[in-house]
């Protein structure tokens, strides 16, 4: 049975999923604004009905049942979905599914206007766009995107219900990129603005310097892609990669080592306990904090602190 989930205001797509097929999401996850994607995983029991709501769904298919059949239009346009296959369906589509037995699966739900921003943003004649949907198809990005997204959450003895929003941030600009480029209906000539090797050239060193002290400045704050990438006048796609041309780092990375290493450092010298510590250096909870030290450092806060002052 799914676990129970954490207090948190759920998305209305979630709460009408929820009811037609009488399960509550293992959890859901989102960044602390309501500009952001957000996703679910779920169990299903066998049953028919739709996943539909505002957003355009992505789904992988994580365990359960591979009897899996799309409806559209009163029409079968699929049956059958090997395990690790994705799905794409789009807003208006109005796809119905009928499941053979219980079925495991992270959804991520993504709003119509956050793909038209970002053809608008990089689509060089302005074309309109859209998603192709696709069904149980196997695609190695995608599957690495999936396999990103659950790690970061079930890291935590908990799932926590809020991403890092520069990690958010992040992520979804890559998704778009990478569903536009290979699965929506513009052409390489449509992309030019977002294929140009001249705006990913490594960032000059004083505008480097401009991101790292603001960096240094704001790390216990929810920083955003958005205020990086203004601050050195890029888009966010681009200056994920001019970033990482600069530092061999992308923005999250940069901003995860810059907290540990501050972390590390007041556990070394200040008296605040390890909770404050992680809020001091913009964790949203201890739990995140402890699992993302450890990963780095080999060892926990507290043995950290323990072998730094013997």
């Amino acid at each position: 049975m799914p676990d129970t989930m954490q207090p948190m205001h759920l998305p209305p797509t979630v709460v009408r999923t929820a009811r037609t097929f009488e399960r509550q999401p293992h959890y859901v996850v989102s960044g602390a604004e309501d500009d952001h994607l957000y996703a679910a995983k779920w169990t299903l029991p066998e049953s028919a009905g739709a996943w539909s709501g505002p957003e355009h769904i992505l789904s992988f298919h994580l365990a359960g049942t591979t009897s899996v059949s799309k409806v559209v239009s009163g029409k079968i346009v699929g049956k059958r979905a090997a395990l690790g296959s994705m799905n794409f369906t789009s807003q208006d589509e109005g796809a119905q599914w009928v499941l053979g037995g219980d079925l495991t699966a992270m959804i991520v739900y993504l709003h119509p206007a956050l793909v038209r921003s970002f053809c608008d943003q990089y689509s060089s004649r302005g074309h309109a766009s859209s998603i192709d949907p696709f069904f149980a198809i196997q695609d190695p990005w995608l599957r690495g995107y999936f396999q990103m997204l659950i790690s970061e959450v079930e890291v935590y003895s908990d799932p926590a219900p809020y991403f890092d929003s520069i990690l958010l941030d992040q992520s979804q600009q890559l998704l778009l990129r990478h569903l536009v480029c290979r699965h929506s209906n513009l052409d390489r000539t449509d992309l030019r603005e977002l294929e140009d090797p001249k705006l990913d050239h490594a960032l000059q060193p004083l505008l480097l310097k401009r991101v790292v002290d603001f960096v240094h400045e704001n790390l216990s704050r929810d920083i955003r892609l958005a205020r990086l990438a203004r601050l050195v006048h890029r888009s966010e796609y681009h200056f994920i990669r001019s970033f990482h041309a600069a530092t061999g780092a992308t923005p999250y990375q940069f901003v995860l080592e810059k907290r540990l290493h501050t972390a590390a450092q007041l556990l070394r010298t200040d008296a605040h306990s390890i909770g404050e510590i992680a809020g001091l250096v913009g964790f949203k909870s201890a739990s995140h904090f402890a699992s993302k030290f450890r990963a780095y450092y080999g060892l926990t806060p507290t043995r950290y602190r323990e072998t730094g002052r013997s």
